[in-house]
């Protein structure tokens, strides 16, 4: 009885202690840095919706299958920073976390101290976590339980016992909420200051973690409730024939979705790097997205897009340049009035190619020549904003930190562009993918810009990422050659003389990133990242 007794005693005081952890968690994510003695300094990055008690986090970053395969060492965290976001309207905004109110959420930065790890991760990675018992009330999972950040670190050729590769790291800020019933944009915008490169995807939210990690099993997954899946944690057109299902872009990271139903949903994005090909790194960041329902009639910010589409008329966010060229287009922001009410229109960026306050471009950003503007921003004006975005593009920008000289590499610039009405402003975002390939995949000629057929939409490539098989559906264009390359553009098999569309293919080579080269009849080509895993 006295053994049965403490037992219960304890696991009591456990559960109250790990209900005071934190409460109305939204999600979050885990990144790591180098110090210049080769130690490892994590960071864990923590939402939380402020209608919760102001209880801080409070949980331990763990370190999985180290300092062995089936061990696990925990590092303390403390809190660095916090902040508070919130819809900010003239004068001032009705929400705060002061109110309690759930348009706002409030945001954790925690830190461990200089941490040296020996030795190199197994085959299944170092995996990081920081879990908690308080998921935020949403309406796409099925209960309320508790939640696990997780991160993953994997070995690489020429690794040893000192930190020198850091991860990618989310530079977006969270949106605390935004209006349903129209287009909606977000990018969180994984940046990786070894110059890695970064393929996008889907990921299933996790329950809390008990005991070692164990990929599909500990934490479980989070089931959702019908019509919602992690591949799909959006309303789409099931819910409403409005709707329109997210979509998430694979090289610029861009979530696009419409979505007319109020509710917290629920989404986890996961961002995986590579080197020379190789994986590296994955960071994931789980957030829980508000939709409240418009309250005031209000006019969204329209972008005007900078590049040409195929049919010659500006729609296209993206452009495939070749190493040397300069892009510079106009980026035009209009907020009509609605009635005699005029809004006050607002301008952000970021990026880590931008030069430093986003108008040098010699210094500040993580390969010069930087891309600069010809105004700092934030800016705001009355109705309209515009500014100038310039780019020289250089060899360096092929070149990763590790030395590796890759073919291509895609940079990704964010715009914001939002007014000022209350009770919630409108916001629209807009990001401005930009790839820099080798002259060598330009297919000839001295225009400096790509025929690109992925620019036309006249290709589809499924499933990516691929366990090996693939599916390359061109219903308009006969394909004539496919070329596979690794990432620094060694020729690794070509096919040609195809007689069926769509195509099979297979990738046998090893998981990595690769880069498959599509030619038309015509001559047109399109450059798309491959990965296998």
């Amino acid at each position: 009885m006295k053994i049965r007794f403490f037992f219960l005693f304890v696991s009591a005081t456990l559960l109250l202690s790990q209900n005071l952890s934190a409460t109305h968690i939204m999600g979050g994510e885990i990144s790591w840095n180098c110090d210049s003695s080769g130690n490892y300094i994590f960071d864990v990055h923590v939402y939380r919706d402020c209608s919760g008690a102001n209880i801080p986090p409070r949980g331990t970053l763990d370190v999985h299958n180290y300092p062995s395969a089936g061990m696990v060492v925990s590092f303390t965290l403390s809190q660095l920073s916090g902040k508070e976001f919130a819809p900010y309207c003239r004068g001032g905004g009705p929400y705060s976390c002061l109110n309690g109110d759930d348009e706002a959420i409030f945001y954790y930065h925690l830190q461990t101290n200089p941490v040296q790890l020996n030795g190199v991760p197994p085959s299944s990675g170092w995996v990081l976590t920081y879990s908690d018992n308080a998921r935020n009330f949403n309406d796409n999972l099925v209960g309320q339980a508790g939640i696990t950040l997780r991160a993953k670190m994997f070995d690489f050729p020429g690794r040893d016992s000192t930190c020198f590769d850091v991860s990618p790291r989310f530079v977006a800020p969270p949106v605390s909420v935004t209006l349903s019933g129209e287009p909606f944009d977000y990018n969180p915008h994984a940046n990786d200051p070894n110059l890695d490169s970064i393929s996008y995807e889907w990921a299933k939210p996790l329950n809390g973690i008990n005991g070692l990690f164990v990929q599909g099993v500990n934490p479980s997954p989070v089931p959702f409730q019908n019509g919602y899946s992690h591949l799909s944690p959006f309303p789409g057109p099931t819910q409403n024939p409005q709707n329109v299902v997210a979509s998430l872009n694979q090289n610029s990271g861009s979530i696009s979705l419409e979505n007319h139903i109020s509710g917290k949903y629920v989404a986890v994005v996961k961002a995986t790097s590579f080197s020379c090909g190789i994986r590296t790194a994955e960071i994931f960041r789980e957030y829980q997205f508000n939709f409240v329902n418009p309250s005031v009639t209000n006019n969204s910010p329209t972008m005007q897009a900078p590049f040409l589409d195929g049919s010659g008329s500006f729609t296209s966010w993206q452009d495939t340049v070749v190493v040397g060229s300069l892009v510079s287009f106009n980026l035009n922001v209009i907020d009509l009035p609605v009635g005699t009410a005029t809004d006050s229109v607002y301008l952000f960026a970021h990026g880590l190619q931008f030069g430093d306050s986003l108008t040098n471009p010699n210094f500040g950003c993580l390969a010069p020549p930087c891309a600069a503007l010809n105004k700092q921003l934030p800016s705001r004006s009355l109705i309209g904003n515009n500014v100038t975005f310039s780019w020289q593009t250089a060899p360096s920008h092929l070149i990763q930190a590790d030395s590796c000289q890759n073919l291509l590499n895609t940079y990704s610039f964010v715009f914001v562009a939002t007014d000022d009405k209350c009770p919630i402003p409108k916001r629209t975002e807009r990001t401005v993918s930009i790839t820099v390939i080798d002259s060598s995949i330009a297919g000839g000629g001295t225009n400096t810009r790509l025929n690109d057929l992925s620019t036309k939409n006249e290709i589809r490539l499924f499933p990516n990422p691929t366990k090996g098989l693939l599916t390359l559906d061109s219903p308009n264009r006969r394909i004539t050659s496919i070329v596979l390359r690794n990432i620094q553009g060694k020729v690794l098999s070509r096919e040609a003389n195809f007689s069926n569309n769509p195509i099979q293919l297979n990738i046998e080579q090893n998981a990595g990133l690769y880069l498959l080269e599509i030619i038309d009849e015509d001559g047109n080509r399109a450059i798309q990242k491959v990965v296998k895993q």
